[in-house]
């Protein structure tokens, strides 16, 4: 595929999955809508090559717990998106938006591949920086493609007003906080946290609880009361995510000019830090687009 120079993409399903898939979510490896390849390969089931080297991408963040559909990606991911959704609705808007924002799902798609080429190299550190470009790509494109539906335009400028809320927050970030409230408004999802578990295999139960606490220090206000819960583990509430990525990053990147900085003498390897952090912040703004595609569904229903 010339179009995703150096990346080559086709359909990692199995023939006898494929064939009873609607037309539209099959990857053929011409011309596929920017939207489906995202929509499979953060499913777990695109197959990546980068100058003819394998990328394996079997994670499926769309899941919590990152656990793939198997055979059963068409019935499984429609459900995701709603209780009566089938494939074949999927697949009538996959063709209906193909055309819509293609340069923007294509820049989320060029991220995603390069995260996924830095993983399988264990640069985890590196492939962080394409998790911040991705929150830094959505979080104003992703509330006004929710709204772009919407025929009504004194609903959209109220529903984009409501946005930006009450807070004095009115940058970037602050927009995207209030746009994920809204989005889940009555959702039990707000209520659920995004759990970062620091053991990894091979290290000891004191070098996950340091590596916490390393991460916890540059935590502050209601995040660093979340962060405090247990000796190796941080959990994050739903929409409180996007501040902790943001945290992240300029604890680690803004070292000279903060107190609270990640030391690198207190985290020994920096890949083992954002190995915990990435996978967990990918399925985050998975679950956010998932949202969308919801709601633009329902919609134009």
């Amino acid at each position: 595929m010339p179009s995703y120079d150096p990346f080559e993409l086709s359909d990692a399903l199995s023939e006898s999955v494929r064939i009873k898939l609607p037309e539209d979510l099959v990857v053929s490896g011409h011309n596929d809508p920017e939207i489906l390849l995202l929509i499979r390969l953060l499913s777990g089931n695109l197959c990546v090559k980068l100058n003819g080297a394998k990328i394996p991408q079997r994670v499926n963040y769309f899941s919590p717990s990152l656990s793939s559909f198997g055979n059963k990606w068409g019935k499984e991911f429609s459900l995701l998106v709603g209780e009566n959704i089938v494939a074949q609705d999927v697949a009538r808007y996959i063709c209906r938006k193909k055309s819509v924002n293609k340069a923007f799902y294509r820049e989320i798609l060029f991220e995603v591949l390069h995260f996924c080429v830095h993983k399988k190299r264990g640069s985890h550190t590196s492939a962080f920086i394409y998790i911040y470009r991705l929150l830094e790509r959505v979080s104003y494109c992703f509330p006004l493609i929710y709204v772009s539906m919407t025929e009504d335009f004194k609903k959209t400028y109220n529903i984009i007003k409501s946005f930006f809320g009450d807070s004095k927050d009115k940058d970037e970030l602050g927009f995207f906080k209030t746009f994920i409230n809204t989005v889940f408004e009555g959702d039990e999802i707000l209520s659920t946290t995004v759990d970062f578990d620091f053991h990894l295999s091979g290290q000891t139960a004191e070098s996950a609880a340091a590596m916490c606490a390393a991460v916890k220090s540059i935590l502050s206000g209601d995040l660093k009361e979340e962060g405090l819960l247990r000796d190796s583990e941080i959990s994050i509430r739903y929409g409180n995510v996007g501040r902790f990525i943001i945290a992240l990053r300029n604890g680690f990147v803004h070292n000279l000019s903060r107190k609270d900085n990640l030391r690198v003498d207190r985290l020994k390897d920096s890949d083992n830090l954002f190995e915990v952090i990435n996978d967990r912040c990918l399925y985050w703004i998975s679950s956010i687009l998932l949202a969308v595609i919801t709601y633009n569904m329902s919609s134009s229903e």
